[in-house]
């Protein structure tokens, strides 16, 4: 009987039967393709000679095929931005030697329903790789041809020139082959892409599609990509070819971030309270993003005294935005109150926000929440822009307020208040816009942590940076922070391991990437740790220290509060700021942060590489300014106090001054008395009967003793 030709790739692995002759297998019914299960029935009902040496699963070297044995890898070893330009770069290691062919495309390689992108004539041998099999951005810029001996792009030595020339793709723009020297077994090949990121957007599969998977977050907006990188062989007998693929997923992330430096008043009847200032992508009527706008939710509170009968109205089209970068300016306002002055008052009572007589921040006051939707035209961020690094953009909205006088001001009816004639109530909001854009990819992607904003007792100001007037002794400082990418924010939460205070603004620099765990302990203090403390750092070498709870020092105070809020998707940080200088000077906190399953939620199997990240304790670290112990006060190193000097002064945590001390009030308490006639003015308060008796008693003993010294 003939031996049946079966196909070496679909019986790698499998051993065959050697004591057996080929035409047996096929009495036995074998096919072309034998299968797995065929091998163990066989076994199972036939017994081996103990000197037979095959087993199942061994590879035998007639039908092996180890094609792919010596396969060098793709990497994406660039993937930056610098201003307007991106820059991809992917390193192809090429086997010396070996029949190949990369093949890079923004689709998987059985995408194309009509085929592979490598095809073969199993007759001739001839093979073609073409070029309309593959996406529009793909590096296979015009079909080739290869012959039955492998001659043309699957030759060692084809070198595909058309990459460097204008081929019939719009991406990869540069292939640079690499040298090899005696010995080497690989030579390593680039092929890379320079040029605007707006051409990297445009790219498209075969079926017109985007490439780019668009994600929208509340702070962050991402798009992503799947580049996959395939090593194609050619096989013999029938001719053919076999693949090995493999991918990688590349992230661009816009991240804007408005910070409030301050929030003032025209007037002390209206006393404005921030709540929050935060930026969504704005986009165009097709929906995709608008690179050039951005859109600012604002919040703040108004508090008038009701005593005078007062509330405000927002006046009409009447905000104002002064940008610091004259490219920037207002669009519009979606969403803006609706009163103008000339209509009555009673028409506007819908656009009116009610009074809260029972908000905490001015209980029995009129307090009034306003929300502004606005959107600016922005600066063209790519021409500024840097990998990681944020841009900021200053400006100042003006909103004017007008005045309503009603009669009843808790009954909710405003249809008898009536607008006064007096000068408008200007609030001004100075609000810095920080953009980040972020490109990455799936290998390099890691979680971070960053300091969302920092406040004292006035929530309008954001003090981060070391920006004056800074906080003073016995302060409460609220630190918030967050983590990105934000998508993580469905399956994690933060939890504080470590916080730390030091002297010195040099802590919250690159040069001190472990912050204050880097200072003296005699300029630090810890507030907080976790006994489970553990984190992984650099000196300032860059050398790696590891560092545990055994290396702190013990907390000498607690905080004030410590919390993931879920639902606001950040961490709250509170604590009581305590002198370490007597004079004013930036002061740099250090906090460590680990990143846990978020609380109510299942944990779910991720495959990600950044989900392992993603446990590993993240530091971070910011300045803040110590305005300094006020004035006739000394400092006291030992308790990290500021002691007033003055006698009858003490330090106020009211004023964070020192203060006269009120004097103390004297507690009098009156005590039930017995009754004694003394014969004057009939009755009179004493103490009680024996006491008197006793006083009685020597006084009577001190006359006879002064009479008896006067006789003799």
């Amino acid at each position: 009987c003939r031996r049946r030709q079966t196909s070496p790739v679909r019986v790698h692995g499998v051993a065959m039967l050697r004591f057996f002759p080929p035409c047996a297998l096929w009495l036995l019914g074998a096919s072309l393709e034998l299968k797995v299960h065929l091998w163990l029935l066989l076994g199972a009902s036939l017994a081996l000679p103990r000197s037979a040496s095959a087993g199942f699963g061994a590879p035998v070297s007639y039908v092996r095929d180890d094609r792919f044995k010596e396969m060098g890898q793709a990497t994406v070893t660039t993937f930056d931005i610098v201003g307007e330009d991106a820059v991809l770069g992917v390193e192809l290691e090429n086997t010396v030697g070996e029949d190949e062919v990369w093949v890079l495309d923004f689709q998987p390689f059985e995408a194309n329903a009509t085929g592979r992108p490598v095809v073969t004539n199993v007759t001739t041998g001839h093979a073609s790789l073409l070029a309309e099999r593959t996406g529009e951005c793909s590096s296979v810029f015009r079909t080739s041809l290869a012959n039955n001996t492998h001659a043309g792009f699957y030759d060692d030595d084809w070198f595909p020139e058309v990459m460097n020339t204008t081929g019939d793709k719009r991406l990869f723009n540069n292939y640079t082959r690499g040298n090899v020297t005696g010995g080497q077994t690989i030579r390593l090949d680039n092929v890379a892409f320079a040029g605007p990121m707006a051409t990297f957007f445009s790219c498209k599969h075969q079926d017109n599609s985007s490439i780019w998977e668009r994600h929208n977050f509340k702070e962050q907006f991402e798009f992503n990509t799947t580049l996959y990188m395939t090593n194609v062989r050619p096989k013999v007998g029938p001719y053919g070819s076999s693949y090995v693929q493999s991918h990688a997923v590349l992230y661009w992330r816009l991240l804007r971030v408005a910070i409030s430096k301050f929030l003032i008043s025209s007037t002390r009847q209206v006393r404005p309270i921030f709540e929050y200032a935060i930026v969504k992508a704005h986009y165009d009527a097709n929906g995709d993003p608008d690179w050039d706008k951005a859109q600012i939710e604002m919040a703040f509170k108004t508090v008038l005294d009701s005593d005078s009968y007062l509330m405000a109205a927002y006046r009409a089209n009447s905000l104002v935005y002064n940008p610091l970068n004259n490219n920037n300016s207002l669009h519009s306002v979606i969403n803006e109150p609706t009163y103008n002055d000339s209509s009555p008052a009673p028409t506007m009572a819908a656009a009116v926000p009610a009074c809260d007589f029972n908000d905490v921040v001015a209980p029995g006051l009129c307090v009034q929440r306003w929300v502004f939707h606005i959107v600016l035209n922005v600066f063209e961020f790519g021409k500024n822009v840097r990998n990681g690094e944020p841009i900021d953009a200053t400006g100042n909205f003006i909103f004017k307020f007008l005045y309503l006088r009603c009669p009843n001001m808790t009954d909710a009816i405003l249809s008898t208040c009536s607008v006064m004639t007096v000068a408008d109530a200007e609030i001004s909001a100075q609000i810095t816009l920080q953009t980040v854009v972020e490109v990455t990819d799936d290998k390099n992607d890691n979680p971070r942590i960053e300091v969302r904003t920092v406040h004292g007792l006035d929530p309008a100001r954001d003090l981060q940076g070391g920006v004056p007037p800074g906080v003073n002794h016995l302060e409460t400082v609220t630190m918030e922070t967050h983590f990105f990418p934000e998508f993580l924010r469905t399956r994690l939460e933060m939890e504080l391991t470590l916080f730390v205070v030091c002297v010195g603004a040099q802590y919250a620099t690159a040069q001190y990437p472990d912050g204050c765990l880097r200072a003296s302990t005699t300029d630090r203090y810890v507030a907080y740790e976790h006994p489970d403390f553990q984190y992984n750092g650099q000196d300032e070498e860059g050398s790696p220290v590891s560092y545990t709870a055994a290396d702190i020092e013990a907390p000498i105070q607690s905080l004030s509060f410590n919390d993931y809020l879920a639902d606001r998707e950040v961490h709250q940080t509170k604590f009581v700021n305590r002198a370490l200088s007597g004079v004013s000077q930036v002061y740099t906190f250090t906090s460590v942060f680990r990143l846990t399953a978020l609380q109510g939620r299942k944990k779910r199997r991720v495959q990600r590489d950044i989900m392992v990240k993603a446990a590993i304790p993240q530091g971070t670290s910011h300045a803040l300014l110590f305005a300094g112990c006020p004035p006739n006060s000394t400092y006291v190193r030992k308790t990290l106090d500021c002691v007033c000097t003055n006698v009858g002064e003490a330090y106020s945590t009211e004023t964070f001054r020192c203060e006269k001390r009120p004097l103390p009030e004297v507690e009098v308490i009156e005590e039930e008395t017995n009754e004694i006639d003394t014969g004057v003015d009939g009755k009179e308060s004493g103490a009680a009967p024996f006491s008197n008796d006793l006083l009685n008693h020597l006084l009577y003993t001190m006359l006879a003793v002064l009479c008896f010294a006067l006789k003799h």
